[in-house]
C-alpha cells in the first residue's frame, strides 16, 4: 500500500535518512523547502526541531541553523529598520579544483595537520584577544555568554564554542529584532577570518597545505582540529582592506624599471617578466585588467582573457577596434580612482564575475574564434588576388 505525504517523494526520502556529518546545513534547507507549501514558517521550524532532536545523532543542531533554513525556504527577510553595522552578504566563489590540485601537488605545509601541539584553549585565548576585551564562549553556541577575556580563560578548557572576534557588549538585537549574545550586531570589526576545509577526502595534511597557500594572502595565526574530519585555519585580517588582500601580477616581457619597482615597493605585486605560457596565470586570476593609456597593442591579450572566462576591466583606449560594449561585455574606466573601483566591484561580486566571464567566452567564440575569422580573412585575400596589377599596387 502506497504512503501519501503532503510533499514530494524526494523530500520523504530525505526525511527517511538522517544527515551525515558535514551535510546537515544542506539537508535542513532541502527539507524546509520541500515542506514549505504544506506548513507555515513557524510549524516548519517546530517540525525541523523535532526531526533534528530525534534523528540527528552526530551533534545537537542549534536553533539558529533551523531558523536559517526556514528563512531560506520561505524567503523571509529582516524587518525594515533593523540595525546592521554596514555588513553585506558575501558571495563566496566556488572551489577551483585545478588550483586545489596544484597546491596539493606542490605546497609544503607549515604545520603538522596530524599531531597535536598540546596547547589548550586557556593557553591561546590570551594570545588572540587583548586585555579587557569581551569574548563570547560557551559549552555550545546556544548557551554562549560574553565575558572579559580574563574571565573567559578560567573555564576555557571545558568549552566548545568561541566567537572568533571581540564583542561590543553583553548582547544586541539580531537581524530578526530579538536580543542575542552572538549576533553580528554584537561583534566588533573582524580581526580573524576562519577557513574550514570541510572535505574528508583532503585529509589533514591536504588541509594544512591549503591553509599554507592561503597564508600568502593573510597571516596564518592558528590551526585547530575540529575533532572530526576538518581543520579550522585562523587568519589575521584586522585592518586589512580589500585592496590589501588582492594580489597583482604583471605578466609579460620587457617590463620597464617603473613596473619592476612596483614589485619592490608594493606588497602583493609580482612582476614576472617573460613567461613560457600565460595560461597558468589566467587560470589562477580573478580579474584581468588592461589599464592602457598609450598605444594600441593589447587587444589580443583582452581577447585571450575573454576566451579564458575572465571578467575584464579596461580603459576605453584599449577597447578601440573591439566589438565590446562597456558595462555589458566588460567594465571600462579611464581615471585611476574609477578603474580601482571597477576592480573592487568585481572582487566583491562573484555573480557579476560569472556573468561577465560567461559572456566573454561566448563573445570570443562567436566573433573572434579562428573558425569565424579565417573565412573573412580568406575572402579579403581572394578579393585582392582577383584585382588587376594596378589595383593590387594601389592596395599595397
Amino acid at each position: 500500500m502506497a504512503s501519501l505525504y503532503p510533499f514530494s517523494q524526494k523530500t520523504a526520502d530525505r526525511l527517511a535518512a538522517a544527515p551525515q556529518a558535514g551535510s546537515t546545513h544542506k539537508w535542513l534547507a532541502q527539507v524546509a523547502s520541500g515542506v514549505s507549501h504544506a506548513l507555515t514558517p513557524a510549524k516548519c521550524g517546530e517540525f525541523l526541531r523535532r526531526c533534528c532532536d530525534v534523528h540527528v545523532a552526530h551533534r545537537r543542531v542549534p536553533d539558529r541553523e533551523i531558523e536559517a533554513a526556514v528563512e531560506f525556504a520561505y524567503g523571509e527577510h529582516p524587518a525594515a529598520g533593523t540595525v546592521n553595522y554596514g555588513r553585506q552578504a558575501i558571495e563566496w566563489p566556488e572551489a577551483n579544483a585545478e588550483v586545489i590540485g596544484r597546491v596539493l601537488g606542490t605546497v609544503e605545509p607549515v604545520f603538522d595537520g596530524e599531531n597535536s601541539t598540546g596547547l589548550r584553549p586557556a593557553d591561546v585565548i590570551p594570545l588572540l584577544f587583548r586585555p579587557g576585551e569581551l569574548v563570547c564562549t560557551g559549552a555550545e553556541s546556544e548557551r554562549a555568554v560574553v565575558r572579559p577575556v580574563e574571565a573567559a580563560v578560567v573555564d576555557a578548557d571545558t568549552l566548545q564554542f568561541i566567537c572568533l572576534n571581540p564583542m561590543r557588549g553583553s548582547m544586541a538585537m539580531n537581524h530578526s529584532g530579538r536580543p542575542s549574545v552572538r549576533c553580528q550586531n554584537n561583534v566588533m570589526l573582524r580581526r580573524y577570518l576562519v577557513a574550514e576545509f570541510d572535505d574528508a577526502s583532503l585529509g589533514k595534511r591536504g588541509q594544512a597545505q591549503l591553509a599554507t597557500a592561503l597564508a600568502e594572502t593573510a597571516p596564518l595565526v592558528m590551526a585547530v582540529d575540529s575533532g572530526g574530519k576538518s581543520v579550522h585555519a585562523w587568519f589575521y585580517v584586522e585592518g586589512m582592506e580589500r585592496r590589501d588582500q588582492a594580489r597583482f601580477f604583471a605578466v609579460g616581457s620587457s617590463p620597464t624599471n617603473a613596473v619592476l619597482n612596483l614589485a619592490r615597493d608594493i606588497p602583493g605585486v609580482t612582476v614576472t617578466g617573460t613567461v613560457p605560457d600565460v595560461k597558468p596565470y589566467l587560470e589562477q586570476a580573478t580579474v584581468f585588467v588592461a589599464p592602457v593609456r598609450l598605444g594600441e597593442g593589447i587587444k589580443g591579450k583582452i581577447l585571450e582573457a575573454l576566451a579564458s572566462g575572465l571578467p575584464v576591466v579596461a580603459t576605453r583606449r584599449s577597447l578601440r577596434g573591439l566589438e565590446l560594449t562597456p558595462g555589458r561585455d566588460v567594465l571600462a574606466a579611464d581615471s585611476p580612482a574609477l578603474f580601482a573601483a571597477q576592480v573592487l566591484r568585481l572582487l566583491d561580486s562573484a555573480s557579476l564575475r560569472r556573468e561577465l566571464g560567461a559572456r566573454g567566452v561566448e563573445l570570443a567564440r562567436r566573433r573572434y574564434d579562428w573558425s569565424q575569422l579565417a573565412p573573412r580573412l580568406g575572402a579579403v585575400y581572394d578579393e585582392v588576388l582577383a584585382r588587376s596589377p594596378q589595383e593590387k599596387a594601389d592596395v599595397v
